[in-house]
Formats: structure tokens, sequence, C-alpha cells
């Protein structure tokens, strides 16, 4: 089960939105995730997650089990995830990009591929309390209201300032990753070693990096929302792939399979995030409609 909740309009620079993940050790395990794009705070209330890695993170890392309480910064690579226990439950806030160099003031690459204790992030009297309530809660309308008022209270923490970055991720969502960097630099009269190193800053990898996390993304939606509609040779082509060669080099670097090989009813997890409200075009849209 997973279930998206929109911020509060005073959060919404700072939150994407919230959700709720529900699933059971009887669910299919190890099921393959696509990155979100953005950050994440993850607030577990039952069970455990096991997470496995195609290749070690840049720590050495390629399993592991999920603190009950994390942050993780930007993924790029898909990843498996798999409930541990019979109810295994966590209620996540999916950051606007760039809001944990708001929060920390300090390269967000540490945070990229790793997951960090949330508990080693902030002084113990800003977070326990907030931790406290949370295990507390007793429904998702309780735990919501727990995470809505930490977050407006972090809010009001933060001295927030909007960079050339902000502007970059703009124009990468606009254009849904199809879209150089050159071109970007050349609209916002920037040089590009100068945005490369203040995005991967901010952002945790570089522009082209994440350009071509959000066009992998996008395409990936639209063969399987539009399926059938097109030939993917059409949308491939329409999301600036060279050839269908290049499209399957980039789909098999995130699956492990060819695209023709590839059954999205396979992947309960995944169809559920991309079917009904796909999370990586929340993200676009809301950051979209929040710079305008």
């Amino acid at each position: 089960m997973y279930v998206q909740f929109a911020p509060p309009e005073d959060l919404k620079h700072l939150v994407c939105f919230f959700y709720v993940m529900e699933y059971s050790n009887s669910d299919e395990p190890l099921q393959a995730l696509l990155p979100s794009g953005t950050e994440i705070m993850g607030w577990q209330y039952a069970g455990k997650w096991y997470v496995r890695l195609p290749k070690p993170n840049y720590a050495g890392i390629d399993e592991f089990i999920l603190p009950d309480f994390y942050t993780v910064g930007q993924q790029v690579t898909s990843y498996r995830l798999t409930a541990m226990d019979a109810k295994t439950a966590i209620m996540g806030v999916t950051l606007q990009p760039g809001s944990l160099w708001q929060c920390f003031r300090r390269p967000v690459a540490a945070f990229t591929q790793c997951v960090a204790d949330t508990r080693e992030l902030f002084a113990y009297q800003s977070l326990q309390p907030a931790l406290e309530r949370f295990c507390s809660a007793e429904n998702t309308e309780e735990r919501l209201e727990v995470l809505i008022g930490f977050y407006r209270q972090l809010n009001q923490e933060i001295h927030w300032e909007r960079s050339l970055v902000d502007d970059a991720l703009e124009q990468i969502y606009k254009h849904k990753g199809c879209i150089s960097v050159a071109e970007i630099c050349r609209s916002l009269h920037v040089n590009e070693r100068y945005l490369q190193r203040h995005f991967k800053l901010r952002i945790g990898v570089t522009a082209q990096q994440y350009i071509g996390l959000m066009r992998f993304s996008n395409i990936f939606l639209a063969i399987h929302l539009q399926r059938g509609d097109h030939p993917m040779q059409v949308i491939a082509l329409l999301h600036s792939y060279y050839d269908l060669s290049h499209f399957y080099k980039e789909y098999k670097r995130y699956f492990g399979i060819a695209p023709s090989a590839f059954e999205l009813d396979k992947f309960t997890w995944l169809k559920e995030l991309v079917s009904e409200t796909p999370y990586n075009l929340t993200v676009q849209n809301q950051y979209i409609n929040d710079a305008g």
C-alpha cells in the first residue's frame, strides 16, 4: 500500500509530499525501485526494511537494513527493497531537491547513495520530542500531524536562499530532462564548470547526472503509462535518445534486463508508485509550480 499526501502551503518549498508505504514480508521480495530525484527522510513505525543496491555505494556498502529514522540523498541507480516483517511501514517525507543543503549547509554529495541516521544529524532537543510523539501516534493522521509540526519548526530555523541551481532544476523539469548542460548554461549566462560545481554541492550529483536521471524517469513513465499508444522507438527519440540501443543500455543499467523483457506487473511496488500518482512527476510538477 502506497499513499501520497500533499504538504500544507507553508511547507511546499521544503516538502514535496508526504507518503505512507506499508508492505508485508509475504509480498514479493527485492523489488526494483527507481530513484526519486530528490532527498528523503523516513520515519518508520513498524518492522524493518532491507535494501540492496546493484553495486556498492561510495562507502563500499551494497546491502543494509534501514535505520528506523533515516535521511538519504540522491540515488543514482535503482535499488531493491524488501519488507522484513509481517507489517513493515514507513511515513516518508520527500523533500524538495536541495533541501538538505538548506538544512545543513554542507556538501550534499555526502548523502548521495548513502543512508544516514537522522538522529545523528539533529540536536537531541530539537528532534527527540518529535520522535517520541511519532512513536506514540496511533494512526496516519496523528503521524502526519507530528511530521508537519516538526518540519514547520525546522523551516523556521532555515535561512532560505534561491540560487542558479534552483533555476537550473526548473529548466530540467520543464524539459523533462531533455536538455543539455550547455543549453542551461547559455540560458542562465553562467560558466559550465561553475554550474556543475554548485549543482553537485547543493544537489549531490552533477547536473549531467541529474539530467540523465530525469530523462530516464520520464521515458520510463511514458512507456508504461502510455503502453501501446506509441512505439518504443518513437518515445525514445522524443526523449532525446540517439537511438534504441542508447535507451536499452540505460534501461539495462537500472533493471538488469532489456525493456522487452520487463513486465511492470511483476513489480507490484513500482507499479503502485508510477500508476496512480507517479512520484517523479509529483517532484517535478510541484517544483515547477512552487517556483512559479
